[in-house]
């Protein structure tokens, strides 16, 4: 938070990946309740209600999202995180190992305008030499809670923003 991002590695010159780490889940209803017939059972229908999530990008002023990642595989995985009655609190996404929570990968490399045409992304999500600006990282996520409106619940207010601002340090 509150740095800037460097398209290019100020050492190396190569383009960069940058890692968007957090969560991605929802917590298993039923596993680990003592009061449940089944408490091991993750299979019932209103045990895992976690149905997918992705994350885009989108350069301020740009006509729409750029897709980074779609996954109907929570984060952190079920193996590492299950949210049951009786575990402990989610994991520390800055404890390693890190890629627990790897949400998705952005290739800085797509957002540099002086490498001509990129398929992976429209022109103006991209930045010409010595260029800034700002973007937002955002997280959309879905659930199958039933509730009174209709079968699928989205997160509240539907998406989640996390603005970075990125620098084409290439001059």
């Amino acid at each position: 938070a509150c740095a800037d991002i460097l398209i290019h590695d100020p050492n190396t010159g190569a383009a960069r990946v940058l890692e968007i780490l957090g969560y991605a889940t929802d917590p298993l209803i039923i596993a680990g309740d003592t009061t449940i017939p089944d408490p091991g059972d993750t299979t019932a229908p209103t045990s895992d209600n976690f149905q997918e999530y992705d994350v885009s990008f989108r350069k301020q002023g740009a006509a729409a999202n750029n897709g980074l990642h779609h996954s109907i595989t929570p984060v952190p995985s079920r193996a590492i995180w299950r949210g049951a009655v009786g575990q402990p609190a989610i994991p520390d996404v800055t404890v390693p190992p890190r890629t627990n929570f790897t949400l998705a990968t952005l290739d800085l490399s797509w957002l540099d305008l002086s490498t001509g045409p990129n398929p992976n992304v429209t022109d103006d999500q991209r930045l010409a030499p010595g260029e800034s600006c700002t973007y937002n990282i955002l997280l959309t996520g879905n659930d199958r809670t039933i509730v009174s409106e209709s079968t699928d619940h989205h997160i509240p207010g539907g998406i989640y923003f996390f603005p970075v601002k990125i620098i084409n340090n290439v001059v």
